[in-house]
């Protein structure tokens, strides 16, 4: 029996809903099924899998570094494993495929194939700069059947589409590459959280992924320090309580995929 194993990041939700969408084909395939947050404490046996699948955003033109610390703390497959990736990205995913077979390739495996699904973009500045019309409420139903189409031809009947290269002219990957960590968090300006305006909806400090927002006693607590400027907090929250100087809240985006992907962190990808 086919077993396949689905490692997710998303900090807005498409990532999570695409990732969702695969789960359902491969169950109707009759896979043995498990996913993983990259967040969570969940104890994964690669070894035991035929197929394994990464379902996450570009960030910063590059893997999301929460990903790339999963992948570098794996020991290396002892057998193997067929392994695909789904990339969601908003604009040039750069050569995020590239990097992840690099990465792969440490461990003893390889990136077979990859799917880019394009989303609308979650990163203030550029939707305040670049726009948002190309990708507006991406991904769609549109987007889920090039996913199925992808499991179908690419993963199911071996019908390889992208060769996995790296571009040398592509200059997103070298801002990617230049860029540290917190890069994006430069280009938000200073932030101010409004008390009056939050109604305790608990989704700033809850989608953090770098620890930066706590609750403590009554009281939401940022830290500058571990920011790395992903945008989740704006973005997240229902009244707009976390503000910048340089951009309003018609540049932030609300995703309609955002609450049930903070459950999904919770119990998995539902079915």
């Amino acid at each position: 029996m086919n077993k396949a194993g689905i490692i997710w990041f998303s900090q807005t939700g498409n990532s999570y809903v695409c990732a969702q969408r695969l789960k359902r084909r491969l169950l109707e395939q009759q896979f043995e099924l498990i996913d993983d947050f990259v967040l969570s404490d969940m104890q994964v046996d690669f070894n035991s899998l035929t197929h394994l699948f990464f379902v996450f955003p570009v960030y910063n033109f590059k893997m999301p570094c929460y990903l790339r610390d999963y992948i570098e703390a794996l020991s290396c497959f002892d057998q193997k494993v067929k392994v695909y990736a789904i990339i969601t990205a908003g604009g040039m995913e750069a050569n995020t495929a590239w990097i992840l077979d690099g990465l792969l390739k440490k461990k003893k495996a390889q990136l077979d194939d990859y799917l880019v699904v394009y989303c609308e973009d979650s990163y203030i500045p550029l939707r305040k700069f670049l726009g948002t019309k190309k990708q507006k409420n991406k991904p769609d139903e549109s987007s889920f059947l090039k996913i199925d189409q992808f499991l179908f031809e690419n993963v199911l009947h071996g019908k390889l589409k992208n060769k996995i290269r790296f571009n040398p002219l592509n200059p997103f990957h070298w801002l990617g590459h230049l860029a540290p960590p917190t890069g994006p968090k430069q280009f938000l300006g200073k932030r101010s959280f409004v008390k009056e305006r939050c109604v305790d909806c608990s989704i700033c400090y809850n989608i953090c992924p770098a620890g930066a927002i706590v609750k403590e006693n009554d009281d939401i607590k940022y830290n500058d320090q571990l920011c790395i400027g992903c945008c989740s907090c704006f973005n997240g929250c229902p009244t707009d309580a976390w503000q910048s100087p340089w951009y309003s809240s018609k540049h932030y985006y609300h995703s309609p995929f955002l609450k049930e992907m903070l459950k999904g962190r919770q119990s998995g990808l539902s079915e």
